[in-house]
């Protein structure tokens, strides 16, 4: 019955995200500054509506290693709000990390759920997190001790590290939320977070879903181009050896994407050197 209820939950999330994906399309901002269509709030603040809706993002802005500052004025106004599926999809695949600026209160419903985001830093200023403002982030950096998040918000989260001050309303919600998206997530003090300098520059090595029954160490989350990145497997009761393909994300050739060569050590330990881009691995 759970297995069921998850499954009926996630077909629910997927068609939710779909129609915010087509109103993100067809969305008419009332202004436009740049990369950024706005609209503007009662109190002359903005709200970020749509990132790049005209522009395509094509292979030749798949460069990894790259931090996304969100700014904290359009023309003049300054950026209160993410609003509701602002950036859905349309965040580059290698960006290693989003900062949304200082003066941001409220990042709304679906705004930061690109499924590939690794890292994100969040203002002092916060106060409110919508559902699936999130969705698989690696690393939350909150500044805010006493933001209201609300249940889902960082949705599909496994292995993630959130990064806040002790006794925040964002230790209590890792500490207290356990669900099947909400997996072997820890939290820890803000003054161990990794300086932005640490994820630029990188790429991320994302780990496709795989068996409850495996365990899987990662040498590093993020990798520079150049680096041996490890990677340990093992089967509970696996009657034949693991093995892993290893992807390039967001460069593609003809007949798929672009795979990275993978040294098999034995008993379930591989390495790979990095490519300048992000990699996507899949455990077989």
């Amino acid at each position: 019955m759970k297995k069921i209820f998850t499954f009926l939950c996630m077909v629910i999330f997927c068609l939710s995200l779909t129609a915010y994906a087509d109103q993100t399309k067809n969305l008419k901002s009332d202004y436009v500054s740049g990369d950024y269509g706005y609209n503007l709030n009662a109190d002359g603040s903005a709200t970020i509506v749509s990132f790049n809706k005209d522009k395509n993002y094509g292979q030749e802005y798949y460069t990894g290693g790259s931090v996304l500052y969100i700014p904290n004025m359009l023309d003049g106004h300054p950026v209160t709000k993410l609003g509701n599926a602002a950036f859905l999809y349309n965040t580059p695949r290698n960006i290693t990390a989003i900062i949304v600026p200082e003066g941001v209160t409220t990042i709304e419903r679906a705004a930061l759920a690109s499924e590939w985001l690794p890292a994100v830093y969040l203002p002092s200023t916060l106060t409110s997190i919508d559902t699936y403002a999130f969705d698989g982030v690696k690393t939350v950096v909150c500044n805010s001790a006493n933001v209201k998040i609300e249940e889902g918000a960082f949705y599909r989260s496994k292995g993630t590290v959130f990064y806040g001050h002790p006794s925040s309303t964002l230790e209590e919600y890792v500490t207290k939320t356990a669900n099947d998206d909400f997996q072997n997530c820890v939290f820890a003090n803000i003054a161990e977070a990794p300086p932005i300098e640490v994820v630029a520059g990188t790429y991320l090595v994302k780990l496709a879903p795989y068996s409850y029954k495996t365990t899987v160490s990662v040498s590093s989350d993020y990798a520079k181009a150049g680096e041996l990145v490890m990677i340990s497997v093992s089967k509970e009761g696996a009657t034949s050896e693991p093995s892993i393909d290893v992807v390039e994300r967001g460069v593609y050739v003809r007949g798929g994407a672009t795979k990275v060569a993978v040294t098999n050590y034995g008993n379930g330990v591989f390495g790979f050197i990095m490519p300048a881009s992000s990699v996507y691995v899949t455990i077989k």
